[in-house]
């Protein structure tokens, strides 16, 4: 296959990950067998056929909704400012990879940032687990608690283990990088 040549062939898969970077391992993989991402909606991922490893891919935990938060904005122009290309966005989650031939792509090249994304992470899930939760319970308090009871508390429980996913992320970043006393 040349160069600019693309079979436009595409497949889609969809994935629930509990952890960024096994979704960036997983992206890397099929990235590594030649299909490349090209959008990502509600965990369902469609890929086209290229390049076999001619991309690696890395994700982005930005502060607020790019369309929403001019700093969002920003943090998407400073990562394409380093070379990457931004890819595809699912709520907060922006995708982008970077040609495999110029080197390691790493986002977060340092422990101190690396735990601030991690941080975010774990409040997301974290408010999102227990919002859910909260709503459950009030529910089951009054005496409402019906089937859509039951599901809020279903869903909060992949959120509340994201949550503490990412919280031993943090300790082990802290605890590797000599933080803790």
């Amino acid at each position: 296959m040349s160069g600019g040549e693309r079979i436009k062939k595409e497949i889609k898969r969809i994935r629930w990950f509990f952890d960024h970077e096994k979704e960036e391992a997983w992206l890397n993989e099929m990235a590594g067998a030649g299909w490349n991402l090209t959008r990502m909606y509600a965990r369902r991922y469609a890929f086209e056929r290229g390049t076999p490893g001619e991309y690696r891919y890395g994700m982005l935990l930005l502060d607020a909704a790019p369309m929403l938060s001019r700093g969002a904005r920003e943090q998407l122009g400073f990562v394409q400012g380093g070379g990457a290309q931004y890819v595809t966005r699912c709520l907060r989650w922006a995708y982008f990879r970077r040609r495999a031939d110029e080197g390691v792509f790493r986002l977060y090249t340092d422990r101190s940032s690396q735990a601030a994304n991690y941080r975010k992470a774990a409040l997301t899930a974290g408010l999102l687990g227990v919002g859910n939760a909260a709503l459950a319970a009030g529910s089951a308090a009054r005496g409402t608690a019906d089937t859509l009871t039951l599901l809020g508390a279903a869903v909060s429980l992949p959120f509340l283990w994201m949550m503490f996913v990412y919280i031993s992320k943090i300790r082990r970043v802290k605890r590797e990088s000599g933080l803790y006393e």
